[in-house]
């Protein structure tokens, strides 16, 4: 059974062992910030997984080259889908909208509401409202 911290880093996909990303001490910070809920720590890790790549520069030791600044822009790409993506982002997940004056009654008794700003033509100021929104 994974950890949440394990959890987090699958996510973000911070697994390689050897040079991870973040600390475990940032994964259980993050984790206590959003009260144990993986996809919000996720979404916080991978911001900070990507201020971390965006640091590093390009570096050469012997016959290794590695190239962290195509990392980081990787990585950035990656993420702004993961963002992006409704099935990913917590925030879109829990969004619910709501439409009113739809059916007629309700669109005629927000006319007739005094309490309601009414969107008038410019071309004829007698005219009944064409739309009404409540603020």
């Amino acid at each position: 059974m994974a950890t949440d911290i394990e959890k987090v880093r699958m996510e973000i996909q911070d697994v390689d062992i050897t040079f991870p990303i973040l600390s475990d001490a940032t994964y259980t910070y993050l984790l206590e910030k959003h009260s144990n809920v993986i996809s919000r720590a996720s979404m916080d890790a991978a911001r900070m997984a990507l201020m971390q790549l965006s640091q590093r520069g390009n570096e050469t030791v012997d016959i290794f080259t590695i190239k962290g600044s195509s990392v980081a822009e990787q990585y950035r790409q990656a993420l702004l889908l993961y963002i992006k993506d409704p099935y990913n982002n917590p925030v879109l997940q829990n969004c619910q909208g709501w439409v009113g004056g739809v059916f007629l009654d309700e669109f005629q008794a927000n006319i007739d509401d005094l309490n309601t700003n009414n969107i008038m033509l410019a071309t004829d100021s007698e005219q009944k409202p064409t739309s009404s929104f409540v603020f």
